[in-house]
C-alpha cells in the first residue's frame, strides 16, 4: 500500500472485512474473506492458492468462549480432488464429503444446487476453491465449523433471532475424532453435566469444560522419575472400551510378552492382547477413546491402561487391587510352580517303580517317557522349548496369560528359575519343597542357575526285566534311566 495512499477499513455488507483504498474503493489491499475463521460466509472462498500455497480454511474455536485455535478445521484436499476433509490437530483426516459432481457432494447430500444456496467449484492454474451464495439474498445464512469438530449449516431466524442449524456432519458426535482429548472417554450424557466426556480413572482435565485440551494424570508414573525407587507402575483393566487407533501391532507374541512388552517400555500407555489379532501397544496420548456402546462400528474390547502405582484405582489383571493382586499373583504362582512340581516327582516315583516290577514293558513296543526339555502348554499348539527361551532370555513368554501382570519381570523370572530347578538331572540339584516355599517367599535372596533339565527319550524295550540286569548295564540300546533314589 502507498505512503500516500488514504486507505480505510470497512465492513462490507456480505460480512467481509476489507482495507481498500479511501479514494479508489474497488481497489482493496486486505479483505476478512482470504483469513477466514470458523465462519465461511457467502461469497468467501475455501481454497488453496497454488503460487503461494496459502490455505483458505475453516478452524474452530479453542471452546465457547476462547476464539483462539482449535482442535479441527475443514479446507480443500490439497493434493487437488474436488472434496472437502475435516482434520483433528490439522494432522488426522476423519471425514470426507465425497466428490463434488457439479451438483451435489457425494456423501452430503445437503450441500446441493438448490433453490437456496449456489455452491461452486473453480479450478484453475493459479487457485482452487470452493464458494457458494444465496439465491435469495434476504435469507441470512452461514457455514461454519463448531468447537465439537462438527460442521453446521445455520440460517437467521427472525422470531426467536437466533441461529439455525439446517444439518451437521458429522451426524454424530461419536463420528468426530479426538473430541474429548487425550485420556478423555467420549461417552453418554452423566447427570449434572452438559458434556458427554469424562477423564479416564487416575486422570483429570487439563482444562475445566475444554475437552479438547484432554485429561493429565493426577500422580506422574514411577517409570518417569529416575531419581527414586518405588512401586512399579500397574495397569487398569477396562472392558467397555473401543480401542483406539495407531497402535502398534505384533502378531507372533504371547499374551505375556505383550504385556510384559508395554510393562518395559515407559512411553506405552496401555496394551490389548487377543488370539485373533496379536498383540496392540499404544505409546503417547491415547486418542479417541470412545464407550463401546457409541463407538461407531467399533465393538468393545479390554485393554489394559497404564496407571502410575500411586493410583488407588489402580487394579492388575482380573481388577483386583494393586496390594490384592500382588499377593494373589504371588500365590497363584507358588500354586503353579509347587502344583505341577510334586505331580512330577511323584508321577517319576511311581513311573519308575512299575518300570522296575516289569508292568510297563512290553515286547517290541515304544514307550514315550516324559520329556521335561518341552513345554506342553504352548498356546500355538506347538511344542515349545522351556529351556530354550530360558537360555535365549526369552522366558517371560512362557507366562500363562491367567495369571494377569507381574509385579515385575524379575519376579516372573525367578519362579520360571524355581520351576527349572525342581526339574533337573541330579536329585541333589532339585530343592526340596521346603525350599521351593522358602524361595518363593524370600524374593531377594540369590537363586541357582540352572542346568539344563532332565530328559528322557523314547526307547525299545525288549524283554521284562532286562532293564536292570545281574551285570548292572540299566538299558538295553545305551540310553540312561536314571534310578529313583530318595532325598
Amino acid at each position: 500500500m502507498p505512503n500516500t495512499t488514504k486507505a480505510e477499513a470497512v465492513i462490507l455488507d456480505d460480512g467481509n472485512f476489507v482495507i481498500r483504498d479511501g479514494s479508489n474503493p474497488s481497489t482493496i489491499y486486505w479483505q476478512s474473506f482470504d483469513y477466514p475463521t470458523d465462519t465461511w460466509l457467502p461469497g468467501a472462498k475455501l481454497g488453496i492458492n497454488k503460487h503461494t500455497g496459502q490455505v483458505q480454511r475453516l478452524i474452530s474455536w479453542k471452546n465457547s468462549e476462547d476464539p483462539a485455535p482449535g482442535m479441527f478445521s475443514l479446507g480443500i484436499d490439497p493434493n487437488g480432488s474436488n472434496q472437502f476433509f475435516i482434520e483433528w490437530n490439522r494432522s488426522h483426516r476423519y471425514w470426507s464429503s465425497g466428490s463434488w459432481n457439479g451438483q451435489t457432494f457425494s456423501s452430503v447430500p445437503e450441500m446441493r444446487l438448490n433453490y437456496i444456496f449456489n455452491y461452486k467449484y473453480v479450478s484453475n492454474e493459479n487457485e482452487s476453491y470452493f464458494t457458494y451464495s444465496m439465491n435469495n439474498t434476504s435469507i441470512l445464512s452461514r457455514f461454519g465449523i463448531g468447537v465439537h469438530g462438527q460442521i453446521q449449516q445455520l440460517g437467521w431466524l427472525e422470531g426467536p433471532w437466533r441461529w439455525f442449524p439446517s444439518w451437521a456432519q458429522p451426524n454424530d458426535k461419536a463420528g468426530v475424532y479426538g473430541l474429548c482429548g487425550g485420556f478423555g472417554v467420549y461417552g453418554v450424557l452423566h447427570e449434572n453435566s452438559s458434556s458427554y466426556c469424562e477423564c479416564l480413572k487416575g486422570f483429570k482435565p487439563l482444562v475445566q469444560n475444554e475437552w479438547s485440551s484432554g485429561c493429565v494424570r493426577k500422580s506422574p508414573l514411577q517409570c518417569q522419575n529416575m531419581s527414586s525407587v518405588g512401586k512399579e507402575d500397574g495397569f487398569l483393566k477396562m472392558s467397555d472400551l473401543a480401542l483406539p487407533a495407531n497402535s502398534k501391532t505384533y502378531q507372533k507374541v504371547s499374551a505375556g510378552r505383550c504385556r510384559l512388552d508395554c510393562i518395559e517400555n515407559c512411553s506405552c500407555m496401555a496394551y490389548a492382547y487377543n488370539n485373533n489379532n496379536g498383540c496392540h501397544l499404544w505409546e503417547g496420548d491415547l486418542i479417541d477413546l470412545q464407550k463401546s456402546g457409541v463407538a461407531d462400528g467399533r465393538a468393545g474390547a479390554e485393554i489394559y491402561i497404564r496407571l502410575a502405582a500411586s493410583e488407588p484405582e489402580l487394579q492388575i489383571g482380573n481388577g483386583s487391587t494393586r496390594t490384592g493382586g500382588i499377593v494373589k499373583w504371588k500365590l497363584r504362582t507358588a500354586l503353579a510352580v509347587a502344583i505341577p512340581t510334586t505331580l512330577i516327582t511323584l508321577g517319576l516315583f511311581m513311573y519308575f517303580r512299575c518300570l522296575c516290577k516289569g508292568k510297563l514293558t512290553r515286547k517290541g513296543h515304544d514307550i514315550m517317557l516324559f520329556d521335561f526339555d518341552t513345554n506342553p502348554g504352548s498356546t500355538n499348539n506347538e511344542s515349545s522349548s522351556a529351556w530354550k527361551l530360558w537360555s535365549s532370555n526369552k522366558a517371560s513368554d512362557l507366562m500363562d496369560p491367567t495369571l494377569g501382570d507381574p509385579p515385575s519381570t524379575s519376579m516372573l523370572l525367578r519362579y520360571i528359575n524355581i520351576g527349572l530347578l525342581c526339574v533337573q538331572e541330579s536329585p541333589a540339584d532339585r530343592p526340596t519343597m521346603s525350599d521351593v516355599i522358602s524361595m518363593i517367599v524370600n524374593e531377594h535372596v540369590a537363586l541357582p542357575e540352572p542346568k539344563h533339565p532332565a530328559f528322557v527319550a523314547v526307547r525299545n524295550v525288549a524283554e521284562p526285566g532286562s532293564m536292570m540286569s545281574s551285570a548292572g548295564v540299566p538299558s538295553t540300546n545305551n540310553v540312561t534311566i536314571t534310578a529313583i533314589d530318595g532325598r
